[in-house]
């Protein structure tokens, strides 16, 4: 089962975002009552491509989670997966599976 949790940006910024920490601790006991792992995070860059910027490398708590993003820059989106670890990121392959509408 996948499910999706969506989360406020705090900052209500382009350039930055942060989590309220009590919506935070509400997807990870949601994710755990319902059987579920959270297994990847996501977030927009509106304005500059589909890599991790330092604060996003800096803020990248679990080595475990894929990192997705989904840039806007240029009007067309594009979407890249990552793995982050320490100062050092790698690219994951990523498929779209069973959902026609994406």
């Amino acid at each position: 089962m996948v499910r999706h949790f969506e989360m406020t940006n705090m900052d209500h910024g382009r350039d930055h975002f942060s989590f309220d920490p009590g919506e935070q601790f509400r997807v990870h006991r949601e994710a755990r009552d319902q059987g579920l792992e959270i297994g990847a995070v996501y977030h927009s860059h509106p304005s500059t491509p589909a890599r991790p910027s330092a604060e996003d490398i800096r803020l990248a708590a679990d080595p475990r989670l894929v990192y997705l993003i989904v840039s806007l820059a240029g009007g067309a989106s594009d979407v890249k997966a990552y793995r982050i670890r320490g100062s050092e990121f790698a690219k994951e392959e990523l498929e779209v599976v069973g959902d026609d509408r994406l």
